[in-house]
């Protein structure tokens, strides 16, 4: 599967998620709920000052939270808060570098490949998680609100960060890939040698 192809199409689902969530009437999209939310664990997360986001203190009752997490392919989850000390996503180049802290003992580097306005208000990043961890990212910034992918291919491991409109928090959650939609035959993603050599693409 083509790289681009894919970050592009991981911008676009990102854009539709958050605008689904974010939706003025505040209505929850409608999925099927696999289980109960309050049985999905909270993993732990250390609190790093430089990470774009850090492990939130607040506390959200289990009937209020994302009917998203109560999805099969949610293996846990954190609520976080935006890191406000950092210079704003909007701002960064290309090459520039972001921390993002995953799960407890697990911070990874990320250098900016793209960073432009998709449309009016709209800002669409990618980058590439850098050694001694693999993968690639994928986030939409409008208003404030981050949602996006972080796909760390060198630990098997994917997280989705999202927002929540209803309670104004974003959360992050580990997924099990193996019980999310996928293509048939599709081949498994790699980073491409454009980025890794640092050539134009």
């Amino acid at each position: 599967m083509n790289f681009l192809n894919t970050i592009g199409s991981a911008l676009i689902l990102s854009i539709l998620f958050m605008g689904i969530s974010c939706a003025d009437n505040g209505e929850r999209t409608e999925q099927a709920e696999e289980r109960d939310v309050a049985e999905v664990a909270v993993f732990d997360m250390d609190r790093n000052e430089n990470s774009l986001f850090l492990p939130s203190e607040r506390t959200i009752e289990p009937e209020q939270l994302p009917r998203e997490l109560s999805h099969e392919s949610v293996i846990a989850y954190r609520l976080v808060d935006s890191n406000e000390e950092l210079q704003p996503l909007k701002e960064l180049q290309q090459g520039d570098t972001i921390k993002i802290t995953l799960t407890e003992g697990l911070v990874v580097e990320a250098q900016i490949v793209r960073n432009r306005e998709q449309v009016t208000g709209i800002t669409g990043i990618t980058a590439e998680i850098v050694d001694p961890h693999s993968g690639f990212l994928s986030l939409t910034v409008q208003n404030g609100i981050v949602t996006g992918n972080i796909d760390l291919l060198s630990e098997k491991k994917l997280f989705h960060l999202r927002y929540d409109r209803e309670t104004d928090q974003h959360y992050m959650a580990k997924i099990d890939r193996d019980k999310l939609d996928v293509i048939p035959e599709s081949e498994p993603e790699t980073v491409p040698e454009q980025i890794i050599n640092g050539e134009p693409y």
